[in-house]
């Protein structure tokens, strides 16, 4: 029982509870998720996993990032509780899904939503250029000195603009966030 970065999400959540259930503590490790008191661990692939996981708080994820310092993992991603991300009426928010300790947390980190309306994901192949305004600009860090997360992300709730060809658009804004 190696990796398993192949399987759809719904089998790995189900393999990573029952590796919980049988009181697997799991380490980050490089691109792996294992058990480090035992050689012969299941192994998880860490960016297919851990995102996987986090589903478990949205119906929808998007554009999961990882940073990790210290035994701390942080992996950030956009969520909605609708059931595609071409939802138009999709409501937005930043999560942490924090693995520390043995132990994983996630919390919502915008504390109003980020968009609302549909995301899409294919770049130049998006019809029309819609849906971009998330910019694909989100990134977290591990602030060296106090081991908290600082996390990047766009909201576009909070302005528009007007084209005189195509209407009104959301505003992308960037915003800084800090681990409390």
């Amino acid at each position: 029982m190696y990796q398993y970065q192949n399987l759809p999400v719904p089998q790995l959540r189900q393999r990573w509870q029952r590796e919980e259930a049988l009181g697997f503590d799991l380490l980050w490790n490089v691109d792996t998720v294992v058990d480090p008191d035992c050689a012969w661990s299941p192994m998880f692939d860490g960016p297919a996993t851990l995102p996987a996981m986090a589903l478990s708080t949205t119906n929808t994820s998007l554009m999961p990032w990882v940073a990790a310092r210290g035994g701390k993992v942080d992996i950030v991603y956009y969520g909605t509780s609708a059931i595609t991300q071409d939802d138009p009426n999709a409501v937005w928010n930043v999560y942490d899904s924090q693995f520390n300790g043995g132990s994983l947390t996630i919390k919502q980190v915008s504390n109003t939503p980020n968009r609302v309306g549909a995301v899409c994901t294919e770049g130049t192949g998006c019809t029309g250029g819609l849906n971009r305004e998330l910019l694909d600009l989100f990134e977290v860090a591990e602030d060296p000195v106090s081991g908290k997360a600082a996390i990047i992300y766009t909201d576009t709730t909070l302005d528009t603009w007007t084209s005189p060809t195509t209407g009104t658009h959301q505003l992308p804004e960037i915003v800084l966030a800090f681990e409390q």
